[in-house]
Parts: C-alpha cells; sequence; structure tokens
C-alpha cells in the first residue's frame, strides 16, 4: 500500500475500503482494517481515523461469516468507540457538564509520577518495594485527591478539548450504524447499555447543536435553520436513536426526509430509545412495510402515491441530496430493507428486499454474509429450492469457518 506525503496512508486505506466493499472482498477488508493494515494507516494522524476504519473493520468480519463473527465484530466496537465514550465523559456515566477528567491509564501513570514515585512504577513491573503497604496508602490518599480535584474543576474548556477530544457527530454516525447492525443480526440487544450510552452521546451532541444554532446573514437565528445541517448522516444516525430533533428546512421531498422519517420509525418499532409501548402485531407489521417504503423510495430516488398499495408505481423524483455516502449510507440501507421486509411479513416488501438481495450477490458474489441473507429472504417467500442454494453458496464462500479447534459440533 502506498504511503501519501505525510509517510502514512489515510487517504490510501479509504480509498481501498470503497473498493473492498463494492467488489465484496470482505477477507481483504477484515485483514486489512484489523489485522496487518492496522500499520498503514494507524498514525495518519486523521481524527479518530482509527476508529472508523476498525468500525468498517467489524463490518467486513460479519460480512464474512466467520466463527464467532458477531462477538468479535462486538468486541472491536468497544475497543473503537465505547472507548471513546467513555474517556469524554460522553456516555451519560455523569449529569450536567462534563469536567475534566484524565483517562484511567493516564490517570494511573500521574499518580505514580507525582511525588517522586516513578521508582514504583518501575517496582511495580521488576517486584514491589519492601514498603508495599505504606506506598499503597499513600497511592490511595493521592487518588483521592485527585478525585476530589476532578470533581471540582470547572467546565471543559478549550485546552480540555484539545487533550481529550469529545467523539464527534461521523464517529457516533459510524458507532450507530454498526451497533443497529449488531442489534439485528442478535449479537447485542436494545437494552443493552451500550445504546444507552449511544443515546447520552447523541444529547450530549444535540445540546451543543442547539447552543450554537445555525445563523442567517446578518448574525441572527434563523427560523429555516436544522440541527446538523450540516451533517445529515448525523441526522439520520439521530433519527434512529432520539426522538425527532430536526426542524424541517424546507417542503421539498429529499432523499434524506425519506431515511430520516424510515430511521425513526425503526427506533420506535425496534423500542431502542426505551420508552416505546408495544403495538398490536398488525400495526407493527403494517409500519415494517411502511419503513421499506420509506427506505426502498429513498434508495431508488423515486416516490409513490401514498395512496397507492404498490412501491412499484412511482411518480415523484426525490432530490439526491445524500450521494457519495455509499460506503456507509449503502449498508445500512441493504440491511435495514432487509429486516423491515422481514418483519413486515408483507409479499411486496419481501419482493423489495428479493430485489436488493439479488443485486448484492451480482456485484458482491464473494460475500458470504450476502448470500445467507438472499437465501433467508427466498424462505420467506416460500421458494425452497433457490434459498437452500443461496445457503450453500455462503457455506461455500466460508460461512462459519475459522474459530477455535473444537468449539464447533
Amino acid at each position: 500500500m502506498s504511503k501519501d506525503a505525510a509517510g502514512s496512508s489515510g487517504v490510501a486505506a479509504w480509498a481501498l475500503a470503497h473498493v473492498y466493499d463494492a467488489e465484496g472482498r470482505v477477507s481483504e477488508g477484515a485483514s486489512t482494517f484489523t489485522g496487518h493494515g492496522v500499520e498503514y494507516y494507524e498514525s495518519c494522524g486523521f481524527l479518530f481515523f482509527d476508529a472508523r476504519m476498525g468500525g468498517l473493520g467489524s463490518r467486513f468480519i460479519m460480512d464474512r461469516s466467520g466463527a464467532s463473527a458477531d462477538r468479535v465484530a462486538l468486541r472491536l466496537y468497544d475497543e473503537q468507540f465505547t472507548r471513546i465514550l467513555e474517556y469524554s465523559g460522553y456516555d451519560g456515566s455523569h449529569d450536567g457538564p462534563i469536567v475534566r477528567r484524565v483517562p484511567s491509564t493516564r490517570k494511573q501513570i500521574f499518580l505514580e509520577s507525582a511525588g517522586g514515585a516513578a521508582s514504583s512504577m518501575f517496582g511495580r513491573l521488576f517486584g514491589q518495594s519492601k514498603d508495599t503497604d505504606q506506598n499503597k496508602s499513600e497511592e490511595i490518599e493521592k487518588e483521592e485527591d485527585l478525585d476530589a480535584f476532578i470533581q471540582e474543576s470547572q467546565p471543559r474548556s478549550l485546552e480540555d478539548v484539545l487533550t481529550w477530544l469529545p467523539p464527534t457527530v461521523n464517529i457516533l454516525t459510524d458507532a450507530t450504524f454498526l451497533l443497529f447492525r449488531l442489534t439485528i443480526s442478535g449479537a447485542v440487544d436494545v437494552t443493552d447499555d451500550r445504546w444507552k450510552s449511544l443515546r447520552a452521546a447523541w444529547n450530549k451532541i444535540v445540546d451543543v447543536e442547539r447552543t450554537y444554532p445555525v445563523l442567517n446573514e446578518v448574525g441572527e437565528m434563523s427560523e429555516r435553520s436544522s440541527i446538523f445541517s450540516h451533517a445529515l448522516l448525523a441526522r439520520v444516525a439521530s433519527s434512529l436513536v432520539l426522538d425527532k430533533v430536526s426542524i424541517e428546512i424546507d417542503e421539498l421531498d429529499r432523499v434524506s426526509k425519506n431515511i430520516e422519517k424510515a430511521a425513526h420509525l425503526m427506533g420506535s418499532l425496534m423500542q431502542v430509545r426505551g420508552n416505546e409501548e408495544a403495538s398490536s402485531t398488525e400495526d407493527t407489521k403494517e409500519k415494517w412495510s411502511h419503513v421499506v417504503r420509506l427506505l426502498n423510495e429513498a434508495r431508488t430516488g423515486w416516490k409513490g402515491d401514498l395512496d397507492s398499495k404498490s412501491m412499484f408505481l412511482p411518480k415523484t423524483e426525490l432530490i439526491p441530496d445524500l450521494e457519495g455516502f455509499d460506503l456507509t449510507l449503502g449498508n445500512f440501507l441493504e440491511h435495514a430493507i432487509c429486516h423491515a421486509a422481514i418483519k413486515s411479513e408483507d409479499y411486496g416488501s419481501l419482493c423489495v428486499a428479493r430485489s436488493l438481495c439479488s443485486e448484492s450477490v451480482t456485484f458482491r458474489a464473494n460475500s458470504p454474509e450476502n448470500w445467507f441473507r438472499y437465501g433467508v429472504i427466498l424462505e420467506k417467500l416460500g421458494d425452497e429450492e433457490n434459498a437452500n442454494d443461496a445457503f450453500h453458496a455462503s457455506v461455500s464462500l466460508g460461512a462459519g469457518e475459522g474459530g477455535r479447534v473444537g468449539t464447533q459440533q
């Protein structure tokens, strides 16, 4: 992999991610972004770039469908995203403004180096000193003093922000889409603490957006301003996790508006926010079918007549305001449409999912997960023979392989 002018390969890694995703080269993607290829981009210096590439790597691992793929992807999620939410304080661990804080690993180093205690650090590595009990009591006193200092600190300043960077909307967007994928695959539940931490982080980001709104030409708050108007994918991801936070800028038919509505409805149906009441079975299936309709219209760029029950009679062309996000948004749309179609049990919705899966296995024929998902949709439609062929293709491409010897029956 060639290196850029800075001596690293961040731009090349980002380009390779698009190539591997478009061609379904999941094994190469998993190796590049979670294995030996990490060394090529981890020092490029781009903001949270290692976390974003690690998130892509976990997605490639799930696409490869190897043994314990969900568990490995979940571990990578914690390493890349949960880590950032915890050390920045955006995980909802405390209320009120975020104060100055020291990550646990740095905190221990600070305690050991303070007061000329550097020798105790080496003593812990190469053997304990004679005054072990006395050293422990001194460290406890220092830790209590530091905890008191952290609690009494002033709200985060510019210096603190440049030292311990809070999560960006791009990081939260990637984390939301990945956690959604892990949830529909059964790796985590909607009641998991990871969803709670993500909601807390989005709430803090929304508070910042409302504190510093978009201003018009004369410096006044614009009535047509919208939260996350600078990051359309963030509006989609936040709609999945939070109650509706964006303000409609206009009445135009946009692709992003359709996906936001679908994401918000999915969040309610999945009970991601934790405050929704369960609906009747028939009502729930109808809502899932509506999710498929909204997402399919966004994917095709054409909006049908609301009074028509058919999804194949386009009437109005949508404004394409979400172009260039195929790597992130395209993957989300695929899995969201298929998941919603299965939940709806509606024939028309399943036909839309079948069309999408057929396209996926054509362009990304080397992905075991694509073939397995295709088989599930065909099975739901009653096409048992072709469903079995799709399942066999998934296994022949490596689904279920790997893991420790003797763990598989």
